[in-house]
């Protein structure tokens, strides 16, 4: 969040809440069952984490400060499916909800969300997501991921090491 502290305008960021990071969990293809929405593990190195939110052991953004809050996502899958799927989580009091979701089935997609929303998603490209919440302190949000692979395609699927094509990312927009 950018506050002004002078008479002049000049800005400056205020206790920034904001991290980064890339790649699945020690840099190697990360395998999820099928049909099972299975938490992605990133890399334990972060690429930022100002604030010191982001809890890379358990792959997890623990909030907090109160305030409005924008993640993104990108997670690639390396084998095609009927239908790859990621989601964004959020537990709050020990319930856990999803705050946003995509999947893509066929050559179609469909975006569900609980709030704003981007995002693109083929079998060629990582499916990305981008959401904004409300949260308060000791909210905890991680992203999950769901294929669903062909009657004889096998029965798990990798996500990609690459840490331009796999991250999580978030940052504080408004303190309330």
């Amino acid at each position: 969040v950018l506050t002004s502290v002078d008479n002049n305008g000049n800005a400056v960021w205020a206790n920034p809440e904001s991290f980064k990071t890339g790649g699945t969990f020690d840099g190697v293809p990360f395998t999820i069952d099928n049909i099972t929405w299975t938490k992605v593990f990133f890399n334990q190195s972060m690429l930022h984490n100002f604030g010191n939110g982001y809890l890379p052991n358990v792959s997890e953004f623990s909030v907090l400060v109160k305030g409005l809050y924008h993640f993104k996502t990108a997670v690639t899958f390396l084998e095609k499916a009927d239908k790859h799927s990621i989601r964004i989580r959020l537990k709050r009091n020990g319930v856990t909800s999803t705050i946003g979701e995509k999947y893509h089935q066929g050559f179609m997609y469909h975006q569900s969300f609980f709030g704003n929303y981007t995002g693109t998603c083929n079998f060629d490209e990582p499916a990305t997501l981008s959401v904004q919440a409300d949260l308060l302190p000791g909210d905890r949000i991680w992203v999950e991921a769901y294929i669903q692979i062909y009657t004889n395609g096998g029965t798990t699927t990798s996500i990609s090491q690459d840490l331009s094509s796999t991250w999580f990312s978030g940052s504080i927009i408004a303190r309330n």
